[in-house]
């Protein structure tokens, strides 16, 4: 696609940028992008910060009275790739890649959920320029790559549109549709059984892999990576516990493999299983052909797996439902038919072509 290298660009005016900068200005408000729906959201100050110092009082997190953990945990990284490179495991090159430099410390802020009661925050932690941010993106990469794919594994809108039109319903049947969603699934992963998992997954019963590093040297880089890492928020330092911090590279793959392990608790149930159940990251479709009552039954029992994994359950509504930006929908002759399903809060925003951004996100909304 060529352009001209004149291109006239499309400004603000004066009265947008008069606007821009008032809201700039205004201490008392915070301005933010929404967790969904590509809205902008304008909070008042005082209350963005008691939503997020409420989630930051969670077991998951412990303040810190200064700065000097995060320093020791960049020294013990820096000194461990140092090691594997003085061990020959690693090559000069990739000993510079993985190691430490002018680093900062991750910073936690919230995106509203401006689809839900309250508008509560999703928190995020940005590890981008922090100590393990190279390593974590490099063990993304690598377990990505390598990663063994679950049967209910779906990779996004699309891939979800083309296994529900390769459903076939039975006859004579009664179907009812429901979709189940993991609060909170990144803060509530127990990290250290997440990356067991992670490691049993790569190398059992072989090295899937494609790094030159064994399980423990592995499994010392993961620690590294995801636990006990430290941020700031409002000039407070904090560490977090257990979970995994949405914003680290690692997390998205790192939780999911561990979905995947407690999906395999399936297997046991010998009645009200689902006839298909299909997953994205935290969000799950499902088919039944038992009563509402006995996927209530069902709920309640997965809700159990784990102490700190809960499950919120919606059942169609005029034999439709929402999944992602799909409406799933049964028709008269016993199909599965897909349609473009738009949250209330959507807004309809996109760039526009001629603004002044990257080029590469404008092409990216076309392939999305």
């Amino acid at each position: 696609m060529r352009t001209s290298k004149h291109k006239k660009i499309n400004k603000p005016s004066d009265e947008e940028l008069a606007t821009l900068k008032s809201l700039k200005s205004n201490k008392n408000i915070v301005i933010c992008k929404a967790d969904k729906g590509n809205s902008i959201v304008i909070l008042d100050r005082e209350v963005y910060i008691k939503k997020a110092e409420d989630i930051l009082k969670g077991k998951q997190f412990e303040q810190l009275n200064n700065d000097k953990f995060y320093l020791e945990r960049e020294e013990e990284l820096n000194k461990y790739i140092f090691s594997l490179y003085n061990n020959n495991v690693i090559d000069s090159k990739l000993r510079h890649q993985l190691k430490s430099t002018c680093s900062s410390i991750s910073v936690f802020y919230g995106l509203p959920k401006a689809h839900k009661t309250g508008y509560p925050l999703q928190p995020i932690i940005s590890t981008r320029g922090s100590y393990q941010y190279q390593l974590s993106k490099y063990l993304a990469k690598a377990i990505r790559d390598a990663r063994p794919q679950a049967p209910s594994y779906i990779k996004d809108s699309f891939e979800f549109v083309k296994k529900i039109k390769e459903i076939v319903l039975e006859k004579n049947k009664a179907y009812i549709k429901c979709s189940f969603d993991v609060e909170s699934l990144y803060t509530n992963v127990p990290v250290n059984e997440a990356i067991e998992i992670t490691l049993d997954y790569m190398y059992k019963p072989r090295k899937l892999l494609d790094v030159p590093f064994n399980r423990d040297q592995m499994k010392t880089l993961l620690n590294l990576s995801v636990t006990n890492s430290s941020f700031r928020f409002h000039n407070k330092i904090f560490k977090q516990i257990d979970g995994v911090a949405m914003g680290n590279p690692l997390a998205p793959i790192i939780a999911d493999l561990w979905m995947q392990k407690m999906e395999e608790k399936l297997n046991k149930f010998r009645t009200n299983r689902p006839n298909v159940w299909l997953r994205y990251v935290d969000d799950i479709f499902c088919l039944f052909t038992v009563s509402e009552t006995k996927i209530k039954d069902f709920h309640s029992r997965i809700n159990k797996w784990y102490d700190n994994l809960k499950f919120t359950l919606e059942l169609e509504s005029n034999n439709s439902i929402s999944f992602l930006d799909v409406c799933v929908t049964q028709d008269e002759e016993d199909k599965l038919t897909t349609s473009l399903y738009r949250k209330p809060t959507r807004t309809g925003l996109y760039i526009l072509w001629d603004s002044n951004q990257n080029r590469r996100y404008k092409l990216g909304l076309i392939k999305t």
